[in-house]
């Protein structure tokens, strides 16, 4: 979540690469709770990590 809201897109794709759950929701933290990294940057606009994440989901 923090390389997603941080645009840190290089780093998006190692934890991709790496095997993370794309699914996993968020918890506790204000603005955070409930949302998946995807949704979370569709949410705050930023589109090339959003992209990034919807390509590697195909």
């Amino acid at each position: 979540m923090l390389a997603v809201i941080n645009r840190q897109t290089e780093s998006v794709s190692i934890l991709i690469a790496a095997g993370a759950d794309r699914e996993t929701r968020g918890s506790g933290a204000t603005g955070f709770a409930g949302l998946t990294a995807l949704e979370l940057a569709e949410k705050a606009g930023y589109e090339e990590v959003a992209a990034l994440l919807r390509s590697s989901a195909e």
